[in-house]
């Protein structure tokens, strides 16, 4: 998000800051690894250090409260970007390393089978070699869909082309859709 970039580089260091911050409050952070600007959650309150959840990628880090400023409501209105996702099906033994390493940063088409509180079962489908992730790293194929769909914007039986943005085990990683790619660059 370029323009949210050049907003909060432009303010005074006093300017639009988060005094309190509380638990579920939309902000902006200053993402440590390239003190780059992004739209987060406050996950806790330690003092003058927050936990965040990074909205659009799904990552999460504790920062300072300076890095920390009000999010500016032109940023409200694109949606959640990062979708909390899993595998659906029985794992391999296989280590969560070799599952990072073959779907990071990477595009797939994820067939949604079922949404479980507010978490996407998928399969992902290779855009590059066409293969399915779930016929590597699981062990029964994977479940057919169910009706019973929480507060998630995809549902079973959609398939939608997908980034993993970030990913912490085959059973735990998020996904968001290439369609909305560009508004985050």
């Amino acid at each position: 998000m370029n323009e949210m970039f050049e907003h909060y580089n432009n303010l005074g260091a006093q300017q639009e800051n988060m005094l309190k911050p509380s638990v579920g409050e939309f902000c902006a952070a200053k993402f440590t690894l390239d003190d780059g600007w992004s739209r987060a959650k406050v996950l806790d309150v330690q003092g003058s250090n927050v936990s965040v959840l990074y909205i659009d990628y799904g990552n999460s880090e504790t920062l300072s409260l300076s890095r920390l400023k009000l999010l500016n409501s032109k940023f409200h209105h694109l949606a959640v970007q990062a979708i909390e996702c899993t595998l659906s099906g029985t794992l391999r033994e296989s280590s969560d390393q070799t599952f990072l390493e073959f779907v990071s940063e990477k595009e797939f088409t994820a067939r949604i089978l079922n949404v479980r509180s507010g978490v996407a079962e998928v399969d992902l489908i290779s855009k590059d070699t066409n293969q399915s992730v779930s016929s590597i790293f699981i062990n029964s194929s994977p479940t057919s869909p169910s009706s019973g769909i929480s507060q998630v914007q995809w549902k079973p039986g959609d398939t939608v082309h997908v980034v993993i943005p970030y990913a912490e085990s085959a059973k735990k990683f998020f996904c968001h859709s290439t369609a909305h790619s560009p508004e985050l660059d």
